[in-house]
């Protein structure tokens, strides 16, 4: 959905450009798009003009909607953890 939202703005409204060392296509929107969401950020592919913006946007929303997903699963597990504990003698 962000490669595709990437690709478009892009393409369609010309709001700036993803740049590589090759031509960029719409896999590498989704490369770039899986690369900063999840704050790796390597730097083979990069957003310029006001697609920076929305770059580090998605970066932020990843960093946060990761830490959020980790913690809702702790909470969920730890739940089913209390019925599987030894009970005493």
């Amino acid at each position: 959905m962000i490669a595709a939202i990437l690709y478009f703005a892009e393409m369609l409204i010309d709001v700036g450009k993803l740049v590589s060392e090759h031509p960029v296509g719409y896999l590498d929107h989704v490369y770039f798009a899986v690369a900063t969401y999840t704050s790796l950020g390597y730097g083979d592919i990069v957003a310029s003009g006001p697609l920076r913006l929305p770059a580090g946007v998605i970066a932020l929303v990843g960093l946060v909607m990761i830490g959020w997903s980790a913690s809702f699963t702790y909470l969920a597990m730890e739940k089913f953890w209390g019925l599987h504990r030894r009970k005493g003698p």
